[in-house]
């Protein structure tokens, strides 16, 4: 966690001119949490200390929203968040629903938690925990904005709006892979998802799904880089030298 606040801290400072001074109250109160974190604790010091982060940090992006322009480095801003926050749902889900050793209640709660859902969930389903509502809130439900395809769709946008290095008709790499990526959302039989707590079948279609979404997601950010960030060219020799 140090290690991720000191690149966050260096990257804050070399958009210094474009965060206001509540955004940097924010950056410094998170700066004396980890100079105050101790360096030995259990499991649940260490949860009370992420949830003052994740507290600092809502508190930090929303005065971004609030307070940034809304130019092209806000959008790159949020792009490169909606995708660390997509890739890290998907990985969330296979961790939880296909690979781990003891699945059950309490790890879907940890799902929920993690996403910050389970008020939604309950005042939606008003039920146990069942892993294929989960998954349609997590990933069907354009109206969650924690869910997969509310981000895609905020991605889409976000992308759309960002300066076409070219005058091509053709739609570039990073719309194709987000359209990808929406479409694989959309295709996917949600019937045959039904009885993923007791169906190999279901768990192998979910397996597929996710491998489909993470997959061109996780080639995007490279697709955007390419596409609108200077890369220093190769040299060119500009004299042969005679040996």
């Amino acid at each position: 966690m140090p290690w991720l606040f000191n690149h966050f801290l260096r990257n804050c400072r070399s958009v210094r001119d474009h965060l206001g001074d509540d955004a940097w109250r924010t950056v410094n109160n998170l700066r004396q949490r980890f100079n105050d974190m101790p360096r030995t604790q259990g499991i649940i010091v260490g949860q009370r200390q992420l949830e003052g982060v994740v507290t600092h940090l809502a508190a930090f992006f929303g005065l971004c929203n609030e307070t940034m322009p809304h130019h092209y480095g806000w959008r790159f801003l949020d792009i490169g968040r909606f995708i660390e926050r997509i890739l890290s749902t998907l990985e969330l889900l296979k961790l939880a629903l296909l690979s781990a050793r003891q699945p059950g209640i309490p790890l879907c709660e940890v799902v929920l938690a993690t996403t910050d859902n389970f008020t939604v969930y309950r005042r939606r389903y008003r039920s146990q925990l069942h892993p294929s509502a989960i998954l349609d809130l997590l990933l069907f439900d354009e109206t969650n904005p924690r869910s997969v395809g509310y981000m895609l769709k905020r991605l889409e946008r976000q992308i759309q709006r960002l300066p076409q290095p070219t005058s091509s008709p053709y739609r570039n790499l990073e719309s194709r892979l987000v359209i990808q990526a929406t479409s694989a959302l959309h295709l996917v039989d949600i019937d045959r998802l039904s009885q993923v707590e007791s169906s190999e079948e279901s768990r192998e279609v979910l397996s597929q799904l996710l491998d489909q979404l993470i997959q061109p997601l996780s080639e995007l950010t490279n697709a955007i880089s390419h596409s609108h960030f200077s890369h220093v060219e190769a040299p060119i020799q500009l004299v042969t030298m005679q040996s």
